[in-house]
């Protein structure tokens, strides 16, 4: 019986080793991969450190030797400009020769120092990029103590497993001893088959925990790694570009040396009989006591350039209102006139009722008649005609014709079978005309002015033959 229990918990003491040495490599591997991951951080952090470090010193070295050279220039400068002002002049060439080369040189040390400032940017970019580096370590070592703590409430539940193990064996030799063997041995059975699966589910659980942790952290030690990477070679490319800025600088020392040698063989050469450098400094006052002015010209010109250009804008303003005003006025009329000729349409019907009885009434088919109408001491002749008007509308035509004074003016025409004559009216600011308003039917129509009993024909309308031997003047309404 004792050998029957004995080799019931055996499996169960098994897993429990098998699961402890498992739990105790992941550990290992965990702990081994964060110090490795650490150490490499730190060590490529202190590295890249020092060689800032280095590279600061490189910088202020070049800076103080950049300065040392420029006051040293520029004091020789002002040194031997003074004394050619106070002892024997020179040629105007000379201080062309000083701004140019000074020029440039000054130039070429602003391009030097930008270069350095950017790299120097670069290098507190790595810095930064180098801290964050130093940070994703902390936070990996901060996951490595949450995973310590997990793997120690692990140990307490395998512990606390085992202890119920010891109390089933115990409780087990109790009923051999009693003879209760049967009974707790079904208890101890299912007890065993329950803690057994619970056991592996839970080490399933831990061991897929542990391969997602591992994952993570193997991801991130990759990513950091390949961002280190990047780093030294931002790292090695400032590098080279510092080796650059030094080699350049050594240039333009040199070159600096040459020129000043230059520019001392040029004062020896022209040191005797050269205007000196006080004129050379007045011409160039006058010059720009001229430009000055050009300049003052120049911005009146300008400030009534601006005035005109905003006179015109206001113009353009004010025209732009007015024709939105008459836009506004043109939308009126149109609209005016679609209601007259809607109230038209509605009225047409009743017109042409009209004209038809008077058609069917009136035995005058195609005759003329003339309506007369008050018109203060005389009558005014209006004509109009049915036929016509059933078929098509009259045109308004309106003829005039020169007068003399106040004397009265008729019209007389085939239009009115030349039986009555009409009275033309004064126009409307031209006094030295009169006329009168038709409305014709379509065809030819001859016609021709009565002044005192003399009838005479005008310039302004076309001419014919008729048959008593005179002229006519004659129309044609379309």
């Amino acid at each position: 019986m004792d050998l029957n229990g004995n080799n019931n918990n055996l499996p169960i003491e098994e897993q429990l080793v098998e699961a402890n040495r498992k739990i105790n490599e992941l550990l290992a591997e965990q702990q081994k991969m964060l110090k490795n991951h650490s150490s490499n951080g730190e060590e490529n952090f202190q590295s890249l450190r020092d060689e800032i470090i280095k590279l600061e010193k490189k910088l202020a070295n070049a800076t103080e030797e950049k300065e040392y050279y420029k006051r040293h220039f520029h004091g020789e400068n002002h040194h031997q400009i003074g004394g050619n002002i106070n002892g024997s002049p020179h040629n105007g060439n000379s201080s062309k020769f000083i701004n140019y080369y000074s020029d440039d040189f000054g130039k070429e040390l602003l391009l030097a120092n930008k270069r350095k400032y950017q790299l120097e940017s670069r290098v507190k970019q790595l810095e930064i990029e180098l801290k964050d580096a130093q940070q994703r370590s902390v936070r990996l070592s901060e996951l490595f103590e949450l995973e310590k703590a997990q793997n120690a409430r692990l140990d307490a539940e395998l512990l606390e497993a085992h202890k119920d193990c010891l109390e089933t064996r115990h409780q087990l030799d109790e009923a051999v001893l009693q003879g209760n063997i049967f009974p707790l041995l079904n208890s101890v059975s299912s007890k065993e088959e329950l803690q057994q699966y619970e056991l592996r589910e839970r080490l399933k659980n831990v061991e897929k925990d542990y391969q997602n942790k591992l994952e993570e952290l193997n991801e991130a030690k990759s990513k950091v790694e390949w961002r280190l990477g990047e780093v030294m070679q931002m790292y090695n490319d400032t590098k080279w570009r510092l080796g650059e800025v030094e080699a350049l600088l050594a240039h333009r020392d040199w070159q600096l040396e040459q020129e000043k040698k230059n520019y001392q063989k040029l004062l020896e050469n022209n040191s005797n009989n050269k205007p000196s450098i006080s004129d050379e400094i007045q011409r160039l006052n006058e010059e720009i006591v001229k430009k000055t002015e050009e300049k003052n010209c120049a911005d009146w010109r300008i400030g009534e350039l601006i005035q005109l250009w905003n006179d015109a804008k206001w113009r353009v303003g004010e025209l732009e209102a007015e024709t939105t005003h008459r836009s506004t006025l043109l939308d009126e009329a149109h609209h005016k006139i679609g209601e007259l000729e809607r109230r038209l349409e509605g009225h047409l019907p009743s017109i042409n009722s009209e004209l038809n009885s008077f058609k069917q009434l009136g035995g005058i088919n195609g005759a003329l008649i003339v309506k007369r109408e008050p018109r203060n001491d005389r009558n005014k002749w209006t004509l109009m005609t049915i036929e016509n008007s059933l078929k098509m509308p009259l045109q308004k035509i309106f003829l005039e014709t020169t007068s003399n004074g106040d004397k009265d003016i008729f019209l007389i025409g085939s239009f009115l079978n030349w039986e009555c004559a009409l009275i033309c009216d004064p126009i409307e600011g031209n006094p030295n005309k009169k006329g009168v308003l038709l409305e014709l039917p379509v065809g030819r129509h001859e016609f021709c002015f009565i002044c005192e009993g003399i009838w005479y024909t005008e310039s302004q309308y076309g001419d014919c033959w008729n048959d008593f031997g005179t002229k006519n003047n004659w129309i044609f309404i379309n």
